[in-house]
């Protein structure tokens, strides 16, 4: 009896320091702590099939997704007083469209990854993470061309020479009469459309493949979402401008509902983004853990799943405060897509 609540002890102090650690990465590389988790607790010394490994990360998986939309709507400098200041921040209609297929693909793939044997599945997670080391690789080099960029535009304004105009005082204006006129209210100023920018088409097929990498594979993909997204929206921008650059273009007539008519807009669009995918996803990620726990790949709930979903939780709280001013440096990030890819070629690669 002792012997086995020592086990029991040891499974749950291993995995709380693995969801830990899990989750402290995750937030520092700005990715899912499943990319982590995956494949530590399936070697020793918890050496778990990858159908536990994944219905159990999934439950830390689906519980920060929920703390991480919770939290940002429950700061105290976020206004969702209306429903007008909710749809600044979130496109309501794109994360609803997105969170439907998304909970269809998370259902059907966990009931696929069910049927699929344990070698496939471990090959597939290993392609999969040869893939997301590529995507890691991509994301950062697409962020250091933006930080070169940001510092030569620096550097271009540091060497332009100030120009100091004489005062010359400005007489005030002359008193206007009162009007009894009623002013009408301004026109209320929504955010970026994002189904009109990115189709609706495309927005609900990322929703799916998001629905599917969660049922299947066990990892949130709501951090790759945004830079796709808008990397696809990038290269419409300059297929679009292209075209245009074909031969001349009759000018249209301005409708009184463009955005050139409209004020001008407050709201970050990749923000706005960002948080339309981290709430879509909410409802898939909760479906994929419950189908999972339901398909019986959750058996360690208490020794495994809790103390690894609680650990990423704790872990991420720490990368968040400790870790707040101290970005990644870029070596650390391709060092780690490297250890991906050869995790995966291994996975692949290896007879049992």
């Amino acid at each position: 009896m002792s012997g086995a609540i020592g086990i029991f002890r040891r499974k749950m102090v291993t995995s709380a320091a693995v969801g830990a650690a899990a989750g402290c990465m995750s937030t520092w590389f700005e990715m899912s702590h499943g990319i982590v988790c995956i494949p530590v607790i399936t070697l020793p010394p918890l050496a778990l099939t990858h159908h536990v490994a994944i219905g159990s990360t999934l439950v830390g998986v689906a519980g920060r997704q929920v703390l991480s939309a919770a939290l940002y709507f429950t700061d105290q400098d976020v206004d969702i007083s209306s429903e007008a200041a909710l749809e600044q921040l979130v496109d309501s209609n794109a994360a609803t469209g997105m969170a439907i297929v998304g909970s269809i693909a998370a259902a059907s793939s966990a009931a696929l990854a069910k049927k699929a044997s344990p070698k496939i599945l471990r090959r597939a997670n290993g392609a999969f993470m040869m893939l997301i080391s590529l995507f890691l690789y991509w994301r950062e080099s697409k962020v250091a061309a933006l930080r070169l960029e940001d510092e030569g535009k620096a550097e271009t304004e540091e060497h332009v020479p100030e120009v100091i105009l004489p005062y010359v005082p400005v007489p005030p204006p002359p008193p206007q009469p009162v009007s009894t006129v009623a002013v009408p209210l301004a026109p209320r100023v929504e955010g970026p459309n994002l189904r009109e920018e990115h189709g609706i088409k495309r927005l609900l097929a990322m929703g799916a493949g998001a629905g599917f990498i969660l049922g299947f594979f066990g990892i949130g993909p709501a951090w790759m979402m945004t830079p796709l997204l808008r990397h696809l929206a990038d290269l419409d921008k300059e297929q679009s401008e292209g075209d245009k650059t074909q031969g001349p273009q009759p000018a249209l007539p301005e409708s009184p509902t463009s955005t050139a008519a409209q004020p001008s807009q407050p709201v970050d669009i990749d923000e706005r983004l960002r948080l339309t995918c981290t709430v879509a996803m909410v409802p898939p990620s909760l479906v994929a853990a419950w189908y999972h726990f339901s398909l019986g790949h959750v058996p360690n709930v208490t020794h495994v799943a809790l103390p690894l979903a609680f650990g990423a939780i704790a872990g991420s709280a720490f990368a968040g405060i400790q870790l707040a001013d101290v970005p990644c440096d870029e070596e650390f990030i391709k060092g780690l897509s490297f250890l991906l890819f050869g995790y995966g070629a291994w996975s692949i690669g290896r007879p049992h």
